[in-house]
């Protein structure tokens, strides 16, 4: 078995979108994926555990401003670890036609139970109907462990958002993280000959927004 060399090559600009849209593609192309990037939640999508059984579920959030981007108040709309959706699932679940058991994401929002998944997935619903987001994505990638967060236009510049996790000091919640996205670093390694080649999507932000932290996507190509 011989060692083949990594690529790394860095999309900026407006090559980032059209790299999104490319791996929304290859999310969709009938093989599992760990990581997914999707672009548009509908009556009946399936994200993970969840069927999108309300895409009008944000208007329960409460009043906010046609421009404003209600960060706290996703970053709010769930407390429970999100385990208690797996419980939940065992009595209030469904079956879908495909044979995947799922539970209604307005479950999770009536229960106040959720985590990154559940709060990227009330932003991507937010961002859809927003008058100032032009494009969003829901991404579940990594982050210290599997994490979903989104990439929103707002209007035309690309901005990572994480309504999990805002920025901290000492410990206190002291401002959103929405980052500008400023590339996507992709590396494409093939350790050996009779392995599939591995890529890894990196999402680079300014130095003084990644405070330790790395966004990324892993693919099996």
């Amino acid at each position: 078995m011989s060692q083949r060399p990594s690529s790394v090559v860095t999309v900026s600009g407006n090559e980032i979108k059209g790299h999104l849209r490319q791996l929304e593609k290859r999310t969709h192309d009938g093989r599992h994926h760990l990581h997914t990037v999707t672009s548009r939640l509908e009556q009946g999508s399936l994200v993970s555990l969840y069927e999108i059984d309300n895409p009008e579920i944000c208007s329960r959030l409460g009043y906010f401003a046609d421009d404003d981007f209600p960060y706290w108040k996703i970053h709010g709309a769930f407390k429970g670890p999100c385990i208690t959706a797996l419980l939940l699932m065992e009595s209030g679940g469904h079956t879908t036609g495909d044979g995947r058991k799922c539970l209604p994401f307005s479950k999770a929002f009536d229960y106040d139970f959720g985590e990154c998944l559940e709060r990227a997935i009330l932003t991507q619903l937010i961002a859809q109907q927003a008058p100032y987001a032009t494009d969003s994505f829901l991404v579940c990638g990594y982050e210290r462990g599997q994490h979903a967060f989104n990439v929103v236009y707002m209007p035309e510049h690309p901005y990572l958002v994480d309504t999990m996790n805002p920025l901290r000091e000492e410990g206190k919640a002291r401002e959103p993280y929405i980052a500008p996205l400023t590339g996507i670093e992709v590396v494409v390694t093939s350790l050996y000959s009779n392995y599939p080649p591995l890529e890894s999507d990196r999402f680079l932000v300014p130095p003084q927004w990644e405070r330790g932290r790395s966004y990324k996507l892993d693919w099996s190509l």
